[in-house]
C-alpha cells in the first residue's frame, strides 16, 4: 500500500506541475478518458475539457500535504489530501480527493475523478 500511495502522490504532484500541465501527452498518460472533475465552484469538467484547458492555464503554485490513500477495489484507489494554492490575492486552502483506476492495457494508474472543496 505504501508503494501505491507514493506513486499516486507523485502523479498528483505532476498534475500541478507547470511542466506537466503544458504537455498534453503527459496529461493523457495521467488522466482517464472517463475522467470527471467537480471544481470548488461546483462546475463539472470532463476529459476533453481538461485536455484543452490545462495547457493554456497560467502556472499554479500548489502545496499538497496530509495524504491519505485507500484501496477501494483491486484496481481503484482514493487519494485524499490538503492543498494550498498560492495566488496573487493570497492563499486558498482546500481539501481534495481523487480516485485513480489502474488501466489494464498500460498497467498505469490514471485519475478517474477529482474534487476540490474550499476551506473557509
Amino acid at each position: 500500500m505504501d508503494e501505491l500511495k507514493s506513486r499516486l502522490i507523485k502523479q498528483e504532484g505532476m498534475l500541478v506541475s507547470p511542466t506537466t500541465r503544458h504537455n498534453v501527452e503527459v496529461i493523457k498518460q495521467l488522466i482517464d478518458k472517463e475522467f470527471i472533475e467537480v471544481g470548488a465552484s461546483g462546475r463539472r469538467f470532463g476529459y476533453d475539457d481538461v485536455i484543452k484547458r490545462l495547457p493554456i492555464e497560467s502556472p499554479m503554485r500548489c502545496l499538497q500535504s496530509d495524504f491519505e490513500c485507500r484501496l477501494l477495489a483491486p484496481t481503484i484507489a482514493q487519494l485524499c489530501y490538503h492543498a494550498i494554492i498560492y495566488t496573487n490575492n493570497g492563499e486558498l486552502y482546500s481539501r481534495r480527493t481523487s480516485v485513480w483506476r489502474l488501466e489494464h492495457v498500460s498497467m498505469q494508474w490514471k485519475m478517474l475523478y477529482h474534487q476540490g472543496t474550499n476551506l473557509t
